[in-house]
């Protein structure tokens, strides 16, 4: 603060010879003004007047001298008028010199517009001529005038251009005298607050630290003070969180005010930079909960705005959810905040005490997003979020990791042979999957070619079934799989969906007849 004051000290100073500066200019502007001013009434009747010096010429002039006097006449009458509307352009923006209006272009074309006179009316007309326009001849004088008020213009303004560097870096001073004035009010408030409660409150175990760091296992964050150990996760099967293609990817973002901090956190920032391979324009906002509060968020949205309560602090909290389209950055902000808007100068005040008795100090996040469509198999995505705790510093969440599964497994049979002598047929496959792995195996089978195919086997995890058949059943199999993102194997044409088949012929001799009894054997 001594050094802010110091600087604002400073800063005073320069101001003063700002303010002089331009109360010289502005009133270098408004004499200028007011000549233009007066030079605007004047002009018509100084071009009437030397009309009429132009008139009283003719008769003594001869008929060359006349027509060349008129054809100038004519040419400075135009010329004139331009002029005029010139100057009270200048004139008017003149008096608005204080808003920061410069004469610069306008002095160019004014001073081109009176070259053009000077040279089609003042040198177009003879030296008999001229003697006979005394009103003319103020005319130029006024030239000087105005070249030396157009000087004058072009100073105000050298002087002008050299403040602003001056006048910029004053302005920032003055703000980081006020940005730390108000730093100062809000300390000594809080601590007049501390100090007013510290007979009804308990002395706080230990200060904040919010610089100050430790990292602890699974990728958590063990902080002091405010802040949290955060957590992000995502769906998906496996550690590489395998999605098939068009599957809603859910995030989930999770965030702590740890039960060692010594004070309640006011506020709490997230921001979730998504990956240009995901589709922006699918994000929806699912949850958002915080201590005992928990927010509905309407379907189908990426903005969301609202305020509430929680039960353990008096200040209401608004929050604030939005995906930035442009960027695909998506921002929540939570904070508590006293009648003026700020965030409440009591330091035990805020929605998100020290989870002492959870979930009263935690905090979840969660929205979908999907894929962009037409991604190579395979393609890997990463995410993390980023958490601030009022003004400390950023905590990132770990990375979690989704991956492209756009591809069905692969199945393949064993070849059974062409018949058995036996009614149990055992069926055995394999499978591939390169992506999630597979899941299970459905297997169908029918007795006659052409007939209808029958779900033998549903789910099956195992690679192997035993069918029990009858003698001289034509049996035929095929088998499908499908994968932990539920890609399924393309089902096969009924002409061709048989990938194994056997007949069933029992041998003769273990063939009961029917006409014959078997008794038992009975010891005599």
């Amino acid at each position: 603060l001594r050094v802010e004051l110091g600087r604002v000290r400073a800063y005073a100073g320069l101001d003063a010879n700002i303010s002089a500066t331009t109360l010289l200019t502005a009133a270098r502007y408004a004499s200028l003004a007011a000549k233009l001013s007066l030079f605007v009434l004047t002009l018509p009747e100084v071009v009437e007047s030397a009309g009429a010096e132009l008139a009283a010429a003719e008769g003594a002039a001869t008929t060359a001298e006349v027509a060349k006097i008129a054809a100038s006449y004519k040419a400075m009458v135009s010329i004139a008028k331009e002029a005029a509307g010139l100057i009270t352009r200048i004139a008017d923006l003149a008096g608005k010199a204080q808003t920061g209006f410069t004469m610069k272009d306008a002095a160019k074309l004014l001073a081109a517009t009176f070259a053009k006179l000077g040279d089609a009316s003042l040198k177009g007309i003879g030296q008999t001529t001229l003697a006979r326009m005394g009103d003319l001849v103020k005319l130029a004088a006024f030239f000087d005038d105005f070249k030396a008020m157009m000087d004058a213009a072009k100073d105000m303004e050298d002087a002008t251009n050299d403040n602003i560097g001056p006048a910029l870096a004053y302005a920032q001073g003055q703000a980081n005298y006020l940005r730390a004035l108000r730093d100062y009010r809000n300390s000594l408030a809080a601590l007049q607050a501390a100090i007013d409660g510290c007979a009804k409150k308990p002395k706080p175990v230990a200060p904040p630290l919010p610089k100050k760091s430790v990292p602890v296992a699974k990728g958590r964050t063990l902080v002091v003070g405010p802040f949290d150990p955060n957590d992000k996760q995502t769906s998906g099967f496996g550690p590489q969180g395998f999605v098939y293609d068009g599957q809603d990817i859910v995030y989930t973002i999770q965030f702590e005010n740890v039960p060692t901090a010594s004070v309640a956190s006011r506020a709490v920032f997230v921001d979730d930079q998504l990956d240009a391979r995901l589709d922006w324009s699918t994000v929806e906002l699912l949850g958002i909960s915080f201590n005992d509060r928990t927010l509905s968020v309407p379907a189908g949205l990426s903005t969301f705005q609202t305020t509430t309560t929680v039960g353990s602090d008096e200040f209401p909290v608004r929050v604030n959810a939005a995906l930035n389209p442009l960027t695909g950055l998506l921002h929540w902000g939570i904070e508590s905040y006293a009648p003026d808007g700020n965030w409440p100068q009591d330091p035990y005040s805020g929605f998100l005490p020290p989870n002492k008795n959870a979930p009263a100090g935690q905090g979840r996040l969660s929205f979908l997003v999907r894929m962009k469509p037409g991604l190579a198999n395979g393609t890997v995505i990463t995410n993390n979020a980023r958490i601030v705790f009022e003004t400390n510093d950023p905590i990132w969440t770990p990375v979690v990791t989704n991956t492209l599964d756009a591809a069905a497994p692969v199945v393949s049979v064993t070849a059974l042979p062409a018949s058995t002598n036996s009614t149990a047929v055992t069926v055995t496959w394999s499978g591939s999957d390169a992506g999630s792995g597979i899941e299970a195996y459905d297997v169908y089978t029918r007795t006659t070619t052409g007939g209808t195919w029958l779900l033998w086997q549903q789910n099956i995890a195992g690679t192997h079934a035993i069918y029990t058949g009858a003698d001289g059943a034509d049996i035929q199999f095929f088998v499908l799989a499908r994968d932990n993102v539920q890609n399924r194997q393309a089902r096969p044409s009924a002409a061709t969906a048989a990938q194994t088949f056997t007949t069933i012929k029992l041998d003769p001799k273990t063939v009961v007849p029917k006409h014959v009894v078997m008794l038992p054997m009975v010891k005599r």
